[in-house]
């Protein structure tokens, strides 16, 4: 990240954020950002370099609406990082990102799958 770098932190659990707050002092990191949404971040578009999505996917109910707000803010060359475990298989993640029409698999590392933002995106619902 750097010394200008800067980390947002998204749950839409209040608990979940208050944690993340707690460790980032305890730490004594300044650079984290928290948000309370299910979803809207807030952000500007193409802000973000890099999205880690671990342990995300089989909780959001409204797929489609958290990835079409993931790619407004990534940047054009950023990277989406997710994995997948029993709880959402590869070949299931595979199938929400092309529905989508938002993100290409740009690679595996192990059992994370790195994606690209799309050059145009899809208008298909999952």
């Amino acid at each position: 990240m750097g010394e200008r770098g800067k980390v947002y932190a998204l749950d839409k659990q209040p608990s979940a954020i208050k944690r993340v707050e707690e460790k980032a002092k305890m730490e004594g990191f300044g650079n984290i950002d928290t948000i309370l949404s299910d979803g809207n971040t807030g952000l500007s578009d193409e802000t973000v370099n890099v999205i880690l999505l671990y342990g995300v996917l089989p909780e959001v109910e409204s797929k489609e609406v958290i990835l079409r707000e993931l790619y407004r803010v990534l940047k054009p060359s950023g990277c989406l990082s997710t994995r997948f475990c029993f709880r959402m298989k590869k070949d299931r993640i595979l199938e929400i990102m092309e529905a989508t029409g938002l993100f290409l698999l740009r690679e595996q590392k192990g059992h994370l799958l790195n994606f690209e933002k799309a050059k145009s995106t899809g208008t298909k619902v999952i």
